[in-house]
């Protein structure tokens, strides 16, 4: 008898971003779904356009994931403090629209690739633009729509 893992999924948060996409700046929507299971947990964040139903991206970042693609961009964040700290960036930037720094300017950009996207954190100077934080994304399937739901 083969037996299913039990696994929950919630809902954590929800954020709408403005975002530069080729040139452009845009408003999309970014969601956070934390996925429990006996094996292991997995942020999965979901990138998609009210304008725009075609378009749903998606990022599951796992403890491997986060040790291997984070951690190599020298983020300082534990894997189990990373979607709070995230989240506080992305407050941060959404405050700084709104010209709270003079010295540095953060950004959010998205380049889109196939088949793996970057939604990159952004920091500019006037000396220099370098990015924070880069996560990859990928294209929601017909098939993986369902279970981004």
């Amino acid at each position: 008898v083969l037996m299913s893992t039990p696994q929950t999924t919630n809902l954590d948060e929800k954020r709408d971003i403005v975002v530069k996409m080729n040139d452009e700046n845009k408003v999309l929507v970014l969601r956070f779904y934390h996925h429990a299971n006996t094996d292991q947990d997995t942020l999965r964040m979901e990138l998609s356009n009210p304008d725009d139903l075609t378009f749903l991206m998606f990022s599951d970042i796992d403890s491997n994931l986060y040790e291997s693609v984070i951690k190599s961009q020298r983020v300082s964040v534990p894997y189990d403090q990373f979607l709070p700290r995230f989240l506080s960036i992305l407050d941060r930037i959404s405050d700084s629209v709104d010209g709270l720094s003079d010295l540095f300017t953060f950004s959010l950009q998205f380049q889109l690739k196939d088949p793996t996207s970057t939604l990159s954190v952004i920091q500019q100077s006037e000396f220099m633009t370098f990015p924070l934080l880069s996560l990859p994304f990928r294209t929601a399937t017909e098939i993986g729509r369902a279970s981004c739901r």
